[in-house]
């Protein structure tokens, strides 16, 4: 029998996560998929080790002679245990989702709102409030009898299981698309941010050539190590730079508006700017595939609600006092990153860009490598690659990564435009990501009925402003890819 579905309500105004078992005892495919205790920074790439647990049906039909890509031994041990290496506290879940949602977006935020104006705020506050409830949504999921047999209590371990529960396979290829795409092209972004910073501070070659050359830097510990899991000081290293960046940029503000003669022209409202804001503020809130790992982690999971939502608050503020100072500041002037308005040659200026700098090139290794396992997990090698299956799957990992780490520098050195990619991956993953998916799917496993018409009214607002504005910000900025790469910068 179809349970009754939850009202909106239980989703936005208390816990909804009622369980009949305790979460570290849940299982999917005879295993249990864990979290590893790195620790996850800046915008919800930053260095989250997810193992998803190989579906068993994906398996069927494959030629015996082919092998899998060999995971990390403790990766392994972990999974096969059961074990969880660690359960957070609440504050410990709050302290890793604000790290995971906090990131370079907030470069781009003032001039999100020099796009779509001041009632650019209100994206910011609509963009929280929806990441909110629909990460509880998609958490919603993982529990959902309509997701797995009805003899089994098992929970779901991921967004790309939710989708396959809702939609079957394909449901489970849209979100591996989607969040793929997005670890690569934040990657690729990361390489241009660090690549124009090195060019501007420390000049001798071109951009593009910096770029090219710490492509291949950030890359070499992908191809050597065969996971990242020893470099938790991007955790610590990235809060240390969202605090940094965050105190000289509103510093900056305050030191421009007290010492200009007058304020900087404004625009209220500009409705041909509004989707590629709604873009980059999608891009900001980015990162709620992370949340059934965090969740899993916690010690009591029916406290993620209440985390969420204080991480949210944290999030919605911070980012608010950052796209407000920076837009009361430098009004129509305001760039992307906003570090191009800073003094180009204070102290400040030079530590929050080596800062930010030195950051992305400690998460690109950690960005990739995410991205690889995943596919690694995923994909089972023909053993006709070499005669020694041993070696063919080292083989194979090194060259899937070599090959990603071409493909990543080459799309950086083609496209070196920093906010061009936050638009892209704003408008095109992360509003399918967070504003769509989620709730396609909650309401695919619970069913569409039965809805009370505030409820109707709050759905249909995330999904007709996540889909316009992705849609309408896709192509904007694709546009606007398009005039820079055939004029330059000066499109």
């Amino acid at each position: 029998m179809q349970p009754q579905p939850q009202p909106l309500s239980t989703l936005i105004c208390a816990p909804l996560l009622s369980r009949d078992t305790d979460a570290s005892n849940v299982d999917l495919a005879g295993h249990q998929a864990s979290m590893l205790s790195t620790p996850a920074c800046n915008h919800g790439q930053d260095a989250l080790y997810r193992y998803e647990d190989l579906d068993k049906q994906n398996l069927n039909g494959r030629n015996g002679d082919d092998f899998e890509l060999e995971l990390d031994d403790a990766c392994g041990d972990a999974i096969a245990s059961g074990a969880h290496p660690h359960k957070a506290t609440p504050n410990e879940a709050l302290y890793h989702l604000v790290c995971v949602i906090i990131g370079t977006g907030i470069l781009a935020l003032p001039y999100a709102l020099r796009q779509s104006g001041w009632i650019g705020v209100l994206i910011i506050l609509f963009s929280a409030a929806v990441n909110d409830s629909t990460g509880r949504m998609l958490v919603a999921c993982l529990y959902s009898p309509a997701g797995r047999p009805s003899s089994s209590k098992r929970r779901l371990n991921s967004y790309a299981q939710v989708g396959q529960a809702a939609f079957g396979r394909r449901g489970k290829i849209l979100v591996d698309v989607f969040y793929r795409c997005a670890l690569g092209g934040i990657t690729t972004m990361y390489i241009v941010l660090a690549g124009t910073n090195a060019a501007s501070g420390l000049g001798m070659i071109s951009a593009r050539a910096w770029i090219c050359v710490l492509a291949l830097v950030a890359m070499i510990p992908v191809i050597i190590l065969r996971s990242l899991k020893e470099v938790a000081v991007v955790s610590l290293l990235a809060t240390l730079v969202s605090i940094i960046v965050v105190v000289i940029i509103i510093a900056a503000a305050i030191t421009q508006l007290i010492e200009s003669p007058a304020l900087p022209p404004y625009n209220f409202i500009s409705i041909s700017g509004f989707p590629s804001a709604l873009a980059t503020v999608s891009f900001s809130f980015g990162g709620n595939f992370i949340y059934p790992d965090v969740e899993h982690s916690l010690a009591d999971p029916s406290a993620f609600p209440s985390v969420l939502r204080k991480a949210m608050l944290v999030v919605c503020l911070v980012y608010i006092v950052i796209a407000t100072m920076g837009y009361a500041a430098w009004g129509m002037a305001a760039q992307s990153p906003i570090l191009a308005n800073l003094p180009p040659d204070s102290f400040s200026t030079m530590v929050a860009t080596a800062s930010i700098t030195l950051h992305v090139l400690l998460a690109c290794p950690v960005l990739i490598s995410t991205l690889t396992t995943d596919i690694e997990r995923s994909w089972t090698c023909p053993k006709w690659l070499s005669a020694n299956g041993g070696w063919s799957s080292l083989k194979a990992r090194i060259g899937l990564r070599m090959g990603l780490a071409v493909l990543i520098a080459g799309l950086a050195a083609s496209i070196p435009y920093f906010t061009d990619w936050v638009e892209v991956m704003g408008a095109i993953a992360n509003t399918a990501l967070v504003f769509v998916f989620p709730v396609v799917f909650y309401y695919q496993l619970n069913g569409w009925g039965r809805r009370s018409w505030g409820e109707w009214c709050w759905i249909s607002a995330i999904l007709g402003v996540g889909i316009t504005g992705g849609v309408l910000g896709g192509v904007n900025a694709l546009v606007t890819l398009g005039k820079h790469l055939i004029y330059g910068n000066q499109a």
